[in-house]
C-alpha cells in the first residue's frame, strides 16, 4: 500500500472486521479517523496501525464534543480502548508528534 500511496499510510485497519475507515488531516495538523463497523460483531477495541507517535486521542461523543480516549501504543500500531459496535459510527481525533 506504501507504493500506491507514494508514501506510508497515516492510519488503517490491520484486521479482517468489516470496517470502513476514512482518513483526513485537519488545518492544525491533527488526524481525523472515521470508522463504521459493517460487521455483526462489536469489537471492544480498535486496533490501528500507524506510522505517526501519538501524542493524544479524542472521541467524538454524541454531545459533539471531543472526549480523551484511552489508547495504548507501540511500535507501529495503536489499540483505542473503546467499543466499536455494529452499525455505529466512530470519530477520533489524534495529535501526533
Amino acid at each position: 500500500m506504501e507504493y500506491v500511496n507514494r508514501g506510508p499510510l497515516s492510519f488503517y485497519y490491520p484486521g479482517d472486521a468489516e470496517l470502513y475507515l476514512k482518513t483526513g488531516k485537519t488545518a492544525d495538523g491533527a488526524f481525523l479517523v472515521s470508522v463504521f463497523n459493517l460487521g455483526l460483531d462489536p469489537l471492544e477495541a480498535l486496533p490501528l496501525r500507524t506510522a505517526f507517535r501519538i501524542k493524544s486521542a479524542e472521541l467524538l461523543a454524541p454531545d459533539g464534543c471531543w472526549r480523551q480516549a484511552q489508547f495504548t501504543q507501540a511500535k507501529e500500531s495503536i489499540e483505542i480502548l473503546a467499543p466499536l459496535l455494529p452499525m455505529n459510527p466512530a470519530a477520533f481525533r489524534f495529535r501526533v508528534s
